[in-house]
C-alpha cells in the first residue's frame, strides 16, 4: 500500500499542465482578453510595474510546466518597426512582402522563426503567429486594439495555446 501511495505522489508531483485537463479550467483576464487555463496550477506570478506579464506554473520544477502571457505592445523591437504590426508579423512568418524595414524583420526572425516550425493560423477571425519545437510553443496574437499578446509554454502545443483564448 505504501508503494502505491508513493507512486501516486510521484505522479501528482510531476504532472504537467497538459495532464490537468480534467481538473477544470480557470479564467484569466489578461490585457482585456479572456483566457481559460487548466486548473491545478501551483503558482500564478506577475511582473513588476515595467513588465506586463503573467506566469502560470504547474510544478515546482524551475523553468518547467508553465504558461506565460506577455504584453509585447511596448517591446522596443515592436515600437521601432515603423510599419503596421500585422504587416511585420506576416512578413516574418510567411515571407509576404511588406513596407517594414527588412533588418528589423530579420532580427525578429532570428529570434522567433528561423530554425523552428513556424507559421500562422487564421482562427475565428484572428491570426495567430506561432513558433514550435518539441521543447516549447510560442504564439503571438494581435487583439482588436492592436496590442501584441505573446503566449509561451513548454507543456502545450500551438493549438492548445491558441485554444486558451476565449471570446468575451
Amino acid at each position: 500500500m505504501s508503494k502505491l501511495i508513493a507512486f501516486v505522489l510521484v505522479i501528482l508531483s510531476t504532472a504537467q499542465c497538459w495532464a490537468l485537463e480534467g481538473i477544470g479550467n480557470t479564467q484569466i483576464y489578461f490585457m482585456k482578453n479572456l483566457f481559460e487555463v487548466p486548473g491545478g496550477m501551483m503558482v500564478i506570478a506577475t511582473g513588476d510595474a515595467d513588465q506586463d506579464m503573467l506566469i502560470v506554473k504547474y510544478s515546482k520544477a524551475q523553468g518547467k510546466d508553465y504558461i506565460g502571457f506577455w504584453d509585447e505592445t511596448e517591446n522596443p523591437l515592436f515600437k521601432a518597426i515603423n510599419c503596421p504590426l500585422n504587416d511585420f508579423l506576416n512578413h516574418a512568418y510567411s515571407g509576404e512582402s511588406s513596407p517594414c524595414e527588412s533588418s528589423k524583420v530579420e532580427a525578429f526572425k532570428d529570434e522567433f522563426v528561423t530554425g523552428w516550425e513556424s507559421g500562422y493560423l487564421d482562427i475565428n477571425g484572428g491570426r495567430y503567429y506561432y513558433t514550435e519545437s518539441e521543447q516549447f510553443s510560442t504564439v503571438f496574437y494581435l487583439d482588436n486594439k492592436n496590442r501584441i499578446i505573446h503566449l509561451d509554454s513548454d507543456c502545450m502545443d500551438k493549438n492548445r495555446l491558441i485554444s486558451l483564448r476565449s471570446p468575451l
